[in-house]
């Protein structure tokens, strides 16, 4: 079985130069983030469990929510596990983001997956969740698929007579690059949860800062969570997050340019007799197929080229033959890395 962090800890270990793999923006923070950190590094006291009030408050604000609906977590993947760790089962949709089942096996939690295809758009034909629980993720990593208002509406509309808690994952919300958009706000459901964090628009993955909006109940329990475990979150991050969240439009509009033209490169310089994909609609993500190729396999090869890139199975057991490329390198280093990833699946059968 593919284990993640063994294979990270080898491109490490190799020192690997194009690294196509984690989801790691290398985009520079913006100079105003870093200085709110910078000039909130002697605010060392414990704060609230629930987070500085002045974050909270913008974070309301920009969503157009009460208060009492915001808590500030550590992340988006601590946000994931104070929402499922007293739910019996996990609804998701394959292909999904390792972290949801690696959270879920390690509280206990069960799962339940359904599976979607590249002909259907990365929507399942027939979605029936069994979990008291269900996670969206749209824009999705890794297929960069938003899905349509008809598709949502039937999925709210479920969970809702189900009683079952929506979790939406939109940490990749700002990277969106048509007229196509999904929040889990537009719907305000009785029981939901919206997952949000600073590593992907704010290119600051190791602050360890995210949030969650949903219903009162829901935060409360957030809450709880925190306080039995974390007590609190550092005052100078949730600082720095206030600024970002205020140039938050700026943001938006500065990374969202740079990705869509490197999603523009990717789609016309992957050899398309060698790869299929579908065009993603946001996020910086490209989820291939290979042509009868294993995908960790692949992987492994490219690993000795210098080129780091993630094998499909690590999204869900029955995507062995995808790769998801995570275009989050630039210029010489985005032109070398698709070009060895193209020679490599080109001459695979010699290698």
């Amino acid at each position: 079985m593919f284990n993640t962090y063994e294979y990270f800890d080898e491109l490490n270990k190799r020192n690997v130069k194009i690294r196509f793999d984690a989801g790691q923006p290398d985009l520079s923070p913006n100079k105003e983030i870093l200085e709110a950190l910078i000039g909130s590094l002697d605010k060392m006291g414990y704060g609230s469990a629930r987070g500085l009030d002045e974050l909270c408050e913008e974070i309301a604000q920009l969503h157009g929510v009460k208060r009492e609906q915001v808590v500030i977590t550590p992340g988006s993947k601590f946000a994931v596990a104070a929402l499922i760790h007293n739910t019996k089962c996990v609804s998701l949709i394959a292909p999904y983001w390792p972290g949801y089942k690696g959270t879920a096996d390690l509280l206990g939690v069960g799962i339940d997956v359904s599976k979607s295809y590249m002909e259907d758009g990365w929507l399942p034909r027939v979605w029936t969740p069994k979990g008291d629980s269900i996670i969206l993720n749209y824009p999705n990593n890794p297929t960069g698929t938003i899905p349509s208002r008809e598709f949502t509406d039937k999925v709210i509309e479920e969970a809702e007579v189900n009683g079952r808690l929506i979790i939406s994952d939109e940490v990749y919300r700002d990277i969106a690059f048509g007229e196509r958009r999904f929040s889990i706000l537009d719907y305000m459901p009785k029981r939901f949860a919206l997952i949000h964090s600073c590593s992907k628009t704010f290119s600051m993955p190791g602050l360890r800062l995210g949030y969650v909006v949903g219903d009162v109940e829901t935060v409360k329990k957030v809450v709880k969570f925190i306080r039995a475990t974390i007590t609190t979150l550092p005052i100078f991050s949730q600082r720095a997050a206030v600024k970002a969240i205020r140039i938050l439009e700026k943001e938006k509009d500065r990374i969202t340019k740079v990705y869509k033209q490197r999603v523009q490169y990717a789609c016309e310089n992957l050899d398309s007799s060698l790869f299929k994909f579908k065009r993603p609609d946001g996020g910086f993500y490209m989820w291939l197929k290979l042509p009868n190729i294993n995908g960790t396999e692949f992987a492994y090869k490219l690993m000795e080229k210098d080129v780091g890139i993630f094998p499909g199975e690590a999204f869900g057991e029955e995507y062995v033959d995808y790769l998801r490329m995570s275009l989050v390198c630039d210029g010489e280093l985005l032109e070398r890395g698709i070009r060895t990833v193209n020679e490599t699946a080109r001459n695979w059968g010699s290698n």
